[in-house]
């Protein structure tokens, strides 16, 4: 038996999710880097926050003990996923990024959110 419990979950930074996450996270950091220095006070930090959340939330969520409130911190990261994607989608439509570039962000924002879907139906059970 696990030192977690006999239903215990995984560990966080073995969900998938969770690492999916993370690369959106890195990959977040990494076009903001080439915004303009007038949006570092504002839309970057905007948008680091918001996709830091998304993996804190998740990590959050899988170290409570009950299943509701699991949900709940999932719920909170799959909000995150939307703010992130609207902070991208507003940097493509002010020119600091073009929409090629955040494409596959794009698209990683998706399948995250899908897989948040998943673990929420999971944990629901």
């Amino acid at each position: 038996m696990s030192p977690r419990g006999r239903n215990a979950r995984k560990s966080y930074r073995d969900l998938l999710v969770w690492k999916r996450a993370m690369d959106l996270a890195s990959s977040c950091y990494t076009l903001s880097e080439s915004f303009p220095e007038r949006a570092f006070g504002s839309l970057t930090s905007d948008l680091r926050h918001a996709v830091v959340q998304i993996s804190a939330e998740i990590a959050k969520g899988n170290g409570r003990f009950r299943a509701e409130q699991y949900i709940f911190h999932l719920s909170a990261a799959h909000g995150a996923v939307y703010e992130t994607e609207t902070y991208l989608l507003l940097a493509v439509k002010l020119g600091y990024i073009e929409h090629d570039a955040a494409r596959d962000v794009l698209a990683l924002t998706e399948e995250i959110a899908g897989l948040i879907e998943d673990q929420r139906d999971q944990a629901a059970r």
